[in-house]
């Protein structure tokens, strides 16, 4: 199974959490079913620490690391914000797309939805795939879903973090199951940060998946693996969600 992992690594944040307890920590993961990860900081043009040749440096130093998990791949990407910038960081190496792929996993949370699309289809037309993530969490898709839905429809991807299937309120579960319902969800990322709580399995996620999308919900749980290693993904055409659950969400939200 390949995965995602965002929080940064003591070399590239300088914070005084241990390289052996990081180590211990994929050992974890390792054990838990996890082949493969690809490490995701967030990308600071400000800050070259954060930029690509240093997170692959910082990368090779753990896969190298005699006490590294043996069999454990660690592969190098970034999450990335739009700037009108962003490109050419993606062309010159600063800017990293996941695991070598043309794949680029983009963060909107501080970024205007009009300004995605323009930006979105720039990508696209230099030959780069956007990934958006954990839409879940974004009061503005809650809020209006098919400001999600013309997105995807353009062109974007999903990925879902796994701990909202877990973690997050009723109301919040019920909108990830209207956008699993909707086909606006592709990908399920993040699995790290539940399987190194022991009160948490993927197990929960995966069924949460396979009860609210049947028909694709393998595809969905596959995907991502699919993608960061080279092979095709399965995507279904995006369904606008049902007004009858918008109304009902939108309703005991604002309560």
């Amino acid at each position: 199974m390949f995965d995602t992992i965002s929080h940064v690594l003591p070399e590239l944040s300088g914070v005084s959490r241990s390289k052996s307890k990081t180590i211990e920590q994929f050992r974890v993961l390792q054990q838990s079913g996890m082949d493969s990860i690809c490490y995701i900081p967030p990308f600071q043009m400000d800050n070259n620490n954060t930029w690509g040749e240093a997170v692959q440096k910082t990368v090779e130093k753990y896969s190298e690391d005699e006490s590294f998990p043996a069999g454990l791949n660690l592969s190098a990407g970034h999450t990335l914000t739009l700037s009108p910038e962003l490109l050419n960081d993606l062309m010159t190496g600063r800017a990293l797309p996941l695991n070598e792929t043309e794949f680029v996993l983009i963060d909107l949370s501080n970024t205007s939805l009009q300004v995605a699309t323009t930006d979105f289809y720039n990508l696209a037309v230099a030959g780069y795939y956007p990934i958006i993530l954990y839409p879940e969490k974004d009061e503005r898709f809650q809020e209006n879903p098919d400001l999600l839905y013309k997105l995807v429809k353009s062109g974007a991807y999903t990925l879902i973090d796994a701990s909202s299937m877990i973690k997050s309120s009723k109301q919040q579960k019920k909108f990830i199951r209207a956008l699993l319902n909707s086909q606006l969800v592709h990908m399920v990322g993040n699995y790290t940060k539940i399987l190194l709580e022991e009160e948490h399995d993927r197990a929960t996620v995966n069924e949460f998946v396979r009860k609210h999308s049947p028909k694709y919900g393998d595809y969905i749980l596959t995907n991502l693996t699919n993608l960061l290693e080279g092979r095709a993904i399965q995507i279904e055409e995006p369904l606008r969600a049902e007004k009858k659950f918008l109304s009902s969400f939108f309703a005991k939200s604002k309560s």
